[in-house]
């Protein structure tokens, strides 16, 4: 009796494990579905999805522009939040997909690739990172434990 619960165990422990260390990284455009406005894609770990909404329900995905990491101390090495991947439509504009955005607060990660993710300042002296790389593996993150 104690075997079957032990190995039970053990298993929900490493899938725990493994979805933790499940590279995320901005979808590919043509991942991204659109149902009159709604933009969804799944995430690589399968928990949770990305989601937007469009200005123009018919407008299209067309490409990835760039993706914004707030840490917590400054540093790129440091764990914070993904604001947005952010992508162009047909219809000239700009829109945001959120990372699992029914996680309150939001999901705390740390990039993959420091290099591609460059410092930026903002208003009011706010540091954030920045990675506008094509490849978007390149964008990577993880979850934060």
């Amino acid at each position: 009796m104690l075997k079957p619960t032990l190995m039970t165990l053990l298993t929900a422990l490493f899938a725990g494990n493994a979805m933790a260390d499940t590279v995320e990284f901005c979808p590919n455009p043509s991942e991204i579905s659109n149902v009159g406005g709604v933009l969804t894609a799944k995430t690589e770990s399968g928990k949770g999805e990305w989601l937007g909404l469009l200005n123009e329900p018919k407008a299209s995905i067309t490409t990835f522009d760039n993706a914004i990491f707030y840490s917590s101390n400054d540093k790129v090495s440091g764990v914070g939040h993904l604001r947005a991947c952010t992508y162009k439509t047909t219809g000239k504009q700009t829109v945001d997909i959120r990372y699992r955005p029914e996680v309150t607060p939001d999901v705390a990660i740390r990039v993959v690739h420091t290099p591609a993710w460059k410092e930026m300042n903002g208003p009011f002296g706010i540091t954030y990172f920045q990675c506008s790389v094509q490849d978007l593996q390149g964008c990577a993150f993880r979850e934060a434990e």
